[in-house]
């Protein structure tokens, strides 16, 4: 990463914590939801794992030879289960 996305990156995650702030502080009837939803997002585990195993499985027999991002690299025998 370089210096300039890095500081990019800390002004925006300075900037989403100051706009959090301000609504857990503002005490407002309508802040009251969008808090209690952000305490859900935050306090929330994810377990993306299965979607990763479905998506690795339907590409598994998939002919990918038309994208060249995937097409040879994914059939290389450096993936091959086998080896």
């Amino acid at each position: 990463m370089t210096g300039t996305a890095f500081v990019r990156n800390g002004l925006f995650a300075l900037i989403l914590l100051l706009l959090a702030a301000t609504i857990v502080e503002a005490n407002l009837p309508f802040t009251r939801g969008v808090e209690e939803y952000l305490v859900f997002v935050l306090t929330t585990d994810f377990d993306y794992q299965p979607w990763i195993e479905q998506l690795r499985a339907r590409l598994a027999g998939a002919d990918l030879s038309w994208l060249p991002v995937l097409g040879d690299a994914w059939r290389s025998p450096a993936n091959d289960p086998q080896r």
